[in-house]
């Protein structure tokens, strides 16, 4: 017979199955239990204040497949535990869905804040399980900023945690842009500290920024150097990017417009472009001198204008990286073009480079962060603001210094001829009259150089009308015999077709130059008239000592040596009209008349030849 009785084990068995379908009733929480062998938990320790999840958490990409929070949480999705790696994805039109298990082992309630330190996501849900009832959240720059639970550039859920309980947070990020999910877990008196820390260092930062910005302005009110005003518009449109892209923006500027939160950060970045090209091309003096250099610039600016308008009408996840690749090759050119500019011996070309040196550094790193290519986002913006701020003080500083240098130049110079000039009064007060001697020389050297053809050398039009109305004068109050000849190069509009207007010149330097030598009195008056006529005023000279002159004019200029460009020989000839002054010549005038009557019967009559008139 088989004895009946009670056995331990199987009582023991049984209590704990009991108990554990207790548990399960009391916590409403399946979840719990179906995805223990999926996703360790983390343990939210009383003594600890700040936790890196990351290790713990799980995570997958949803791939098309429309998953809900509720199948990420009851573990119909095998999820991947990050195991410390970041969740930082590139550019992607995947929803990303991160699960959290957290569990309070103390007796008391807890207090924790989950962050998400990466302002530019589109959508965030976070859907809470294991308290009272499911609550989902929902926030993100394409949100109304006033959705989230704390008012924060960043985004933070406050979770409350009864003593051995447990939540299990199902987060899911959609953006147009990258992914970048930095996560940290804070108690409420440990995010009020970094919080408090932030904040001053933002202050810090924009607070100079904007005094940079200030004193930039006013320099620019002070000097009308277009220096000033490109530096402060650069630093203004970069402190907006940086304020975009950190959620300061959203947060304080136009909180009820994503639209905006979202424009913002290409545009700002945009302007930014166009600001730095227009304050390189200013600072590194790049003018019409530097042809090659200017097209490079005007090159970057119809680049960062087209950049302004895109950010208007382009997606944002196109458009950020548009940008951002205009922004290095922008800051690469102008790097080169300040290199090049310091070969050329420009010395504030080398504040440029060094400034720019660490701008650079930032600027790329901080991009890969953006875009999804490097972790610890929060860093790379810390770093990119000590890059900015570190290289507008470097070009402030650059740009106080050429000040100084200019005012010290300008005090120097006004010294130096506050000096001389003592001496010059010291040593001239003595020599009054010798010093009034020299200026006279000098203005009769200038005068000289003021009434002679640039050309010829010989006297100018100015010139001739003074001494051919003094000689006319003369001549009538003395009855002095007065002979004038006007000359003219035969044919040489038929020269200058054929050969260059250059050689041209040359045909009437020779002319003039034979003038020189054969009319050498110090009365008589050879000048240019125009073009390639010529007028010889001879005093004292009556007609058959003109018509001498003029015959042996003639016979010199045919004899010139000229020689084409194309090689050959060419001769060149003069016609002449000679007239002397004649008692009822009442004015020079009609005494210019006759003569310029004569020249042009010489030109009828064959040219090469001079023509009198009594």
């Amino acid at each position: 017979m088989r004895q009946c009785g009670v056995n331990p084990a199987h009582i023991l068995h049984t209590l704990v199955w009991a108990l554990a379908l207790v548990a399960a009733i009391v916590h409403s929480s399946p979840v719990l239990a179906s995805t223990a062998t999926q996703c360790p938990e983390v343990s939210l320790f009383t003594t600890l204040k700040q936790i890196d999840p990351l290790r713990d958490v799980c995570f997958t990409a949803d791939n098309g497949n429309n998953y809900s929070a509720e199948q990420i949480a009851s573990g119909e999705v095998k999820l991947e535990v990050s195991k410390k790696q970041e969740l930082v994805f590139s550019n992607s039109d995947n929803s990303y869905w991160i699960l959290i298990r957290l569990r309070n082992p103390s007796p008391v309630i807890q207090h924790w804040y989950l962050q998400i330190s990466y302002p530019p996501l589109d959508h965030i849900s976070i859907s809470i399980f294991g308290g009272p009832k499911t609550t989902v959240h929902r926030m993100g720059d394409r949100e109304l900023f006033a959705s989230r639970p704390v008012d924060y550039r960043y985004y933070l859920q406050p979770l409350d945690i009864e003593g051995h309980g447990a939540r299990e947070l199902v987060l899911q990020v959609r953006s147009s842009g990258s992914v970048n999910i930095p996560l940290a877990l804070f108690q409420s008196d440990a995010l009020v500290h970094q919080v408090e820390g932030q904040s001053l260092e933002q202050g810090i930062f924009y607070g100079a920024l904007l005094i940079l910005v200030l004193f930039n302005a006013m320099l620019f009110i002070t000097t009308w150097r277009r220096q000033y005003f490109y530096n402060a518009f650069y630093m203004l449109s970069a402190g907006l990017f940086l304020a975009s892209m950190s959620g300061l923006s959203y947060q304080y500027l136009w909180p009820l417009s994503p639209w905006l939160a979202n424009t913002s950060v290409p545009l700002t970045e945009a302007l930014s472009i166009l600001a730095f090209v227009l304050f390189g091309a200013s600072f590194l003096e790049i003018d019409h001198e530097l042809p090659g250099m200017q097209r490079m610039i005007r090159v970057m600016i119809v680049l960062a204008m087209l950049s302004v308008a895109a950010s208007f009408i382009v997606p944002y996840h196109a458009i950020i990286r548009w940008n951002t690749a205009i922004a290095l090759l922008c800051m690469l050119t102008l790097y080169g073009i300040g290199i090049q500019r310091l070969r050329q011996g420009y010395g504030p070309a080398l504040w440029y480079l060094i400034s720019w040196s660490l701008m650079l550094l930032g600027t790329s790193i901080y991009a890969l962060a953006a875009f999804g290519y490097a972790a610890d986002y929060l860093a790379n913006e810390i770093l990119m603001q000590i890059a900015l701020g570190g290289q507008v003080l470097l070009l402030t500083y650059a740009a106080v210094i050429r000040v100084r240098q200019l005012i010290e130049r300008v005090l120097a110079m006004q010294t130096h001829a506050k000096a001389e000039l003592e001496q010059v009064v010291e040593a001239r007060t003595a020599e009054l009259q010798s010093a009034l001697q020299t200026l006279a020389q000098v203005n009769d050297k200038l005068k000289r150089q003021n009434i002679r053809d640039e050309l010829t050398n010989l006297y100018n039009r100015r010139y001739l009308d003074e001494a051919i109305e003094q000689a006319f004068s003369v001549a009538r109050r003395h009855k002095m015999p007065l002979s004038l000849i006007l000359l003219d190069a035969d044919h040489f509009k038929t020269i200058n077709d054929s050969y260059g207007h250059t050689f041209g010149d040359e045909c009437l330097r020779g002319i003039a130059q034979v003038m020189a030598e054969v009319v050498k009195r110090p009365r008589d008056t050879v000048a240019r008239y125009g073009g390639e006529e010529f007028v010889i005023v001879l005093p004292g000279t009556d007609l058959n000592g003109a018509r001498h002159v003029a015959d042996t004019l003639l016979e010199r200029i045919r004899t010139l040596p000229l020689t084409t460009p194309g090689g050959k020989t060419l001769q060149i000839t003069v016609s002449a009209g000679v007239a002397q002054l004649r008692s009822d010549d009442i004015n020079v005038l009609s005494w210019f008349q006759r003569a310029d009557n004569a020249l042009y019967e010489a030109k009828q009559a064959g040219r090469d030849r001079a023509t009198l008139t009594e």
